[in-house]
């Protein structure tokens, strides 16, 4: 693995200014350049479709980096989805659904940041029901499937509005991009 592409989802909306995310994704293009080929994109500051599926062609790895905004992706990540996801692009139909893939081989790395305390997830008594932060965004790892990519382990960061402690989360996140992205993560 060599090359990395960083798409960050920042947004500016509500009580969130985006930038604990695009800190976060900063974080991660000083941490990693050096070892790889880092590109990244700012959605938040346009970009050119088919530059992007270039740039996803191109990665070995994708690392989104975005808030949980009403359980979901950012509205803007969203779209870059639909735009730039393109049939005969990054996937074809075959049968059966969802075999058609065009990016096997490589594999993408959800970086989200919550203001869900990191205790609602994991325990049946609270709101997740039981469920983690990857089963809470299932639509975002189907769609990075449906393309033929595969996840690498995830990485949230919680409370970030009341408790933002950016220190500490980015030393986590530093520790998680060395650890998940190994040399021998790297020589695959």
């Amino acid at each position: 693995m060599k090359n990395i592409l960083i798409i960050c989802g920042a947004e500016k909306t509500g009580n969130a200014g985006g930038r604990y995310n695009r800190s976060l994704a900063g974080a991660a293009v000083r941490t990693l350049r050096g070892d790889f080929q880092v590109e990244s994109t700012h959605i938040e500051n346009g970009y050119d479709i088919e530059g992007e599926q270039a740039k996803l062609k191109r990665a070995d790895c994708v690392i989104y980096q975005f808030p949980v905004f009403w359980f979901n992706c950012p509205s803007s990540l969203k779209r870059y989805f639909d735009q730039v996801f393109e049939h005969g692009v990054l996937y074809e139909r075959r049968v059966p659904y969802g075999t058609g893939g065009l990016m096997k081989g490589k594999h993408y790395l959800l970086s989200t940041t919550w203001n869900a305390p990191e205790a609602a997830f994991g325990d049946m008594t609270t709101f997740y029901q039981g469920r983690s932060v990857d089963e809470a965004l299932i639509s975002i790892h189907q769609a990075n499937r449906y393309v033929g990519m595969t996840p690498l382990r995830s990485f949230a960061a919680y409370d970030v509005i009341t408790d933002p402690n950016y220190e500490a989360t980015e030393a986590r996140w530093v520790a998680h991009l060395r650890a998940v992205l190994s040399a021998d993560v790297a020589a695959a």
